[in-house]
């Protein structure tokens, strides 16, 4: 995802602080003051600077309605409006059935033996034609992924988690179980999320960078900020300050429907299950400058952004300050800053940007961001390994929340709270050792450095849920069923499991799994 710059102020000494939107946790360049970024899951509210003057926005105006073939222009007046935007990100997890393959382009052909590789272009094994560009990207993406997979030890091991099993010349088939997942033919197509004629089910996993309008101004050009949040500089939402500029439009889309608008998705995807993790809402006032003038008794409008200086609309209709000109009523929030301490013992916590969760090591205290405060939650360490003296240990962080059945133990989620690059392989991860169900007895702390967590207990309720409807579906139907149906899970704790050290590896006390550590985000 694109993160966005957003630049202010440092409230210790006063310097240029910039930080990207969605941080946690800053590091003034000046004082070196270690801060706290408050307001996480809330509506936050931010602004981008006018860089285009009145004068020279009437200078477009005049040229571009004079390239429109009009003239002898009168009575022009010039107005700056901020106009509010949603920029909604987040991490895409579903389940889909695949859309139809585009067949190969006509007019280059030729023969090639995918089978030594383990891979197959359209979907069956042996020989198979090919022709164009698209599909040698297409070739070329599936062998690198194939062999990344190898690479890391978890492509059969994630085939067999998932439900499959390898016939004859590499064709999968289904386990009679009901804890397994459908795809196509070929286990490794599914895992990697390719769309392909003969699948059934496919595992997606995308993000979300949306922004778009959040006030009535259809018909006037100004539906989505495009590609320019990734290349700007946000600053604090300030109504003082832009209203000495200009006028704040007030946005008539309220967040729950706004939340709706950035999760909708293209009409063309099946969609049987989706989960949308890590959200974050926010507005952006971006400027605009609204030039009105007369030309042979008819009033036109031309609307400028205030910032590329590129001319929007030539002939926007008058109609458009009914909805400009509306009070601005709103009280909204933006981001605080406040010291980046331990609320028990005031000692510094380490400054991971990306935390939700912070760990305090003198006291042996967890700590959540709430909005502006920080809370304590409950958490423990399994002692699940006994390394020898050669070994090194890591913990790494877990949500395990507890299903009741009646007449047995719970079933437990173990749901990984830490980032990782690759978002598939934490519902890898996740549904190997749910499936293990593994025993371990609960170690006393001493002196233990943990790190900090980036999905907290809401974002792990989503993704259990996610396996849940998994394990729970016997047939790729009984997935469609399970969105709508209620998974109630209860009693996320927080649990950080040791994982010895092996190199470039970190391996798991539960089953076979290995996890990169480059591939750790922290």
């Amino acid at each position: 995802m694109n993160r966005v710059v957003v630049a202010t102020d440092c409230p210790s000494c006063g310097a240029p602080l910039d930080f990207e939107e969605g941080s946690n946790a800053v590091t003034c360049g000046h004082c070196g003051s270690n801060l706290l970024v408050t307001g996480r899951k809330q509506l936050l509210s931010y602004s981008v600077s006018p860089k285009l003057s009145e004068r020279r926005a009437v200078a477009l105006a005049v040229m571009a309605q004079r390239n429109a073939g009009r003239s002898d222009f009168c009575g022009t007046k010039a107005r700056l409006y901020f106009v509010p935007y949603y920029r909604m990100t987040g991490q895409d997890f579903s389940w889909e059935k695949p859309q139809s393959r585009v067949k190969p382009d006509e007019g280059c052909s030729g023969e090639i033996e995918p089978s030594a590789f383990g891979w197959s272009t359209l979907g069956k094994t042996g020989t198979s034609t090919f022709g164009g560009w698209s599909s040698i990207f297409d070739a070329g993406e599936e062998l690198m992924e194939s062999l990344f997979e190898r690479a890391l030890g978890i492509h059969s091991e994630t085939a067999r988690d998932f439900g499959f099993t390898t016939g004859e010349n590499g064709a999968g088939s289904h386990r009679s179980s009901a804890e397994k997942v459908f795809a196509g033919k070929n286990h490794g197509k599914a895992y990697r999320g390719s769309l392909y004629e003969n699948g059934d089910v496919l595992l997606n996993d995308r993000y979300i960078e949306k922004n778009f309008l959040a006030c009535d101004l259809h018909g006037v050009g100004l539906y989505s900020l495009g590609v320019r949040p990734a290349v700007l500089r946000l600053e604090l939402f300030n109504p003082a300050v832009l209203k000495a500029l200009g006028k704040i439009v007030h946005p008539a889309m309220g967040p729950d429907d706004a939340e709706s608008v950035g999760l909708k998705t293209a009409p063309d995807r099946q969609i049987l299950y989706r989960k949308v993790i890590g959200k974050i809402l926010s507005l952006v006032y971006f400027p605009f400058w609204f030039v009105e003038m007369e030309s042979s008794g008819t009033s036109l409008v031309t609307v400028i952004d205030a910032v590329s200086e590129s001319v929007v609309k030539v002939d926007a209709p008058v109609s458009v300050y009914e909805t400009l000109d509306r009070e601005f009523r709103d009280t909204p929030r933006i981001v605080g800053f406040r010291p980046l301490t331990c609320p028990n013992c005031g000692w510094d916590f380490p400054v991971r940007k990306d935390n939700t969760i912070f760990f305090c090591r003198t006291c042996s205290r967890a700590w959540q961001i709430c909005g502006s405060e920080l809370s304590g939650i409950p958490y423990q360490v399994a002692d699940a390994v006994q390394p020898d003296e050669t070994c090194s240990v890591q913990h790494l962080p877990f949500w395990v929340l507890h299903q009741e059945q009646k007449g047995s133990r719970d079933f437990r989620f173990f749901m990984p709270a830490f980032r990782y690059r690759r978002l598939k392989f934490l519902l890898d991860v996740g549904l190997k050792i749910s499936r293990l169900q593994p025993s371990y007895k609960v170690r006393r702390l001493k002196d233990l450095e943990l790190s900090g967590c980036y999905y907290d207990a809401d974002d792990a309720l989503l993704l259990a849920q996610f396996v849940k409807a998994v394990l729970d579906a016997p047939g790729a139907g009984e997935l469609h069923k399970n969105a709508a149906a209620a998974l109630p899970l209860s009693g996320a704790l927080l649990t950080w499991v040791p994982f010895l050290i092996n190199g470039a590896y970190l391996s798991s006390p539960f089953g076979k799994i290995s996890i990169p550590r480059n591939l750790l985000l922290q």
